[in-house]
């Protein structure tokens, strides 16, 4: 089988003065021809093959000459991929096969787009027979078993029955930039892009090309291997290195790289990904729950073609630890490799980067002693002293009245050891004096045993009234459980006669006080919320929570729920004995 082209001189020295002859017959003169070939054009199409084949490095490759596989015209470029190729020669042997149409030129697919006779064809750049996968088989209904057995599907069985496409790599990018190769050389005063996009500017310089050929043909040399993995930075909306972006701990912040496609390779989703480098593949401390992995920042949204943009967007996330953090990144393919390996086009491993410099956190603590961290056994009512020493390891002071050590898992919840000493039944104590970055403050302060026997747990955090939580996002910490109280209560109280369930903590009984149960008087006054009856009885059901900073006496409260509780159970225990005959 004989290869419709022509080859020219390889590497041609380029004359600043070329340009076209006024002999030469433009493309533009065969746009609109009825009828539907691409008759004409047959120099100017030898050329761009030509260019296309040194420039695919092996990724396109001739079908070799055959008596079972015949070319039904001359213009027929039985050119595929390597995979296609393969396919279409096992399918020969078991078929023979006509062939009407293989690769296609930028040229003839033009003349196809153009001409008044040929139906519904794809614009230059796009077309399946751009890729180096597709053929038009004339016997296609004898071969269709031969060939779908063998990696091809048609594609269009209704529309475009003769049309297979098989595997191997996508050339359609290629394709365009042989020619944007060959105007530029031939014209060095009107370049063009060479980036293997079809539109306006390529399209009008292959209008004016001469249907004849161009005075210099190939200008690619023979050893040379174009990249499949290329990429040109663009921009970033991150802040670039030199100026570090400045993070709070845990503070989130998203941004996108745009790199435009310069390698022979699409991009593709899941495939194409910005990777971290310095070292490559390392675990980075910026990492966002939502990267694709922790060295995998992220992947383009669709594909992208040889010379088009593609945007790696993501978010990243600070560490909780004050310090700088450069982050560098690069790009890898999967499959075929990092575009910074030696016989990729970049970039290279220590371009795309950003800077992260971490401060220390507003409001932040360590823990450096929980004495009531591990459970000891006490009676139910009972009382236990606790010491919780924490260091200030923020940038803002603790100030008496306004840091307070408060129940936590939930929030400020009314707590089950809440001491009449706390400061309220959801807030354990303020401290007793301003306390500067790195000093320590030790609470000390009474816990009392919920009255159900079992496992008692409470949980503490640190809340500044200025800084919020210090677990908050924004802030360092501790997390609100690292603070734990933990009791084993055994034995539960019981009634001991009258007076017995008198007043805990010195309270009187209901009327005494003049409040009742959280009686309404002092709610109104204050504007506070009434605590339910069961958290004031210690029961350990928590509400929504209220935040009572005013140091009231709560524990008359607990005092009136129960000695009304003792003194309705006393008076249930005389009727029962006034009623029930003795035995």
């Amino acid at each position: 089988m004989v290869l419709a082209m022509t080859t020219t001189a390889s590497c041609a020295a380029v004359d600043e003065h070329v340009g076209q002859r006024t002999d030469e017959v433009a493309v533009s003169t065969l746009r609109g021809r009825p009828g539907c070939t691409t008759v004409g054009a047959e120099a100017l199409s030898a050329q761009l093959l030509d260019e296309m084949l040194c420039l695919s490095a092996g990724r396109l490759v001739s079908v070799p000459s055959s008596a079972r596989i015949t070319l039904t015209h001359p213009r027929v470029h039985a050119v595929l991929s390597p995979a296609a190729r393969d396919g279409l020669v096992r399918a020969a042997a078991v078929t023979p096969l006509r062939i009407n149409s293989a690769f296609r030129t930028l040229v003839e697919q033009w003349l196809l787009f153009t001409a008044a006779g040929c139906g519904r064809v794809a614009v230059p750049g796009s077309s399946n027979h751009e890729t180096g996968r597709a053929v038009d088989i004339d016997n296609y209904s004898a071969a269709r078993a031969a060939m779908t057995a063998n990696g091809f599907v048609q594609s269009y069985p209704v529309d475009d029955p003769v049309h297979f496409d098989g595997p191997g790599d996508d050339a359609r990018a290629l394709s365009v930039r042989a020619f944007q190769r060959l105007w530029n050389a031939n014209n060095p005063t009107d370049r063009i892009s060479e980036d293997g996009a079809w539109g306006p500017m390529t399209q009008a310089r292959l209008e004016r090309s001469p249907i004849e050929g161009f005075r210099i043909g190939r200008v690619c040399g023979m050893t040379t291997i174009e990249p499949r993995l290329r990429a040109q930075f663009v921009m970033q909306s991150f802040p670039v290195a030199s100026a570090p972006i400045e993070m709070t701990p845990g503070q989130e912040l998203a941004g996108f790289f745009e790199l435009r496609n310069t390698g022979t390779q699409t991009w593709m989703p899941g495939a194409t990904y910005l990777a971290t480098t310095q070292p490559r593949d390392g675990a980075s401390p910026l990492a966002h729950p939502s990267w694709p992995m922790n060295n995998r920042a992220s992947t383009v949204a669709s594909a992208v073609a040889m010379g088009a943009t593609g945007r790696f967007a993501f978010t990243i996330r600070a560490p909780m630890t004050p310090g700088d953090y450069p982050q560098y990144f690069g790009m890898v393919h999967t499959g075929v490799g990092w575009f910074s390996d030696p016989t990729q086009g970049g970039p290279p491993d220590n371009q795309l980067q950003i800077r992260v410099r971490v401060g220390r956190p507003n409001f932040a603590a360590q823990v450096v002693r929980n004495s009531c961290g591990t459970a000891v056994t006490v009676a139910a009512g009972a009382t236990r002293e606790c010491v919780v020493e924490l260091r200030n390891t923020g940038a803002q002071s603790w100030t008496m009245g306004s840091t307070h050590l408060a129940s936590s898992e939930p929030r400020e919840h009314a707590s089950a050891f809440a001491h009449s000493s706390w400061v309220s039944p959801r807030r354990v104590a303020t401290v007793s004096t301003t306390v500067a970055t790195n000093a320590t403050h030790t609470f000390t302060f009474t816990i009392r045993a919920p009255l159900t026997t079992g496992s008692a747990i409470e949980h503490l955090n640190l809340l500044d009234d200025t800084g919020g939580w210090f677990s908050d996002m924004a802030n360092g910490g501790p997390t609100d459980d690292a603070i734990a109280l933990r009791l084993e209560v055994d034995g539960a109280q019981t009634d001991a006669g009258p007076g017995a369930d008198a007043a805990i903590d010195g309270a009187t009984e209901p009327g005494d006080s003049g409040a009742g149960i959280d009686g309404s008087r002092d709610a109104n006054a204050r504007g506070d919320a009434s605590i339910d009856p069961r958290e004031a009885s210690g029961c350990g059901c928590r509400t929504a929570p209220t935040h009572r900073r005013d140091g009231r006496p709560w524990i008359a409260v607990l005092s009136a729920i129960s000695a009304a509780v003792g003194f309705a159970a006393r008076s249930v225990r005389r009727a029962r004995r006034a009623t029930v005959p003795p035995r």
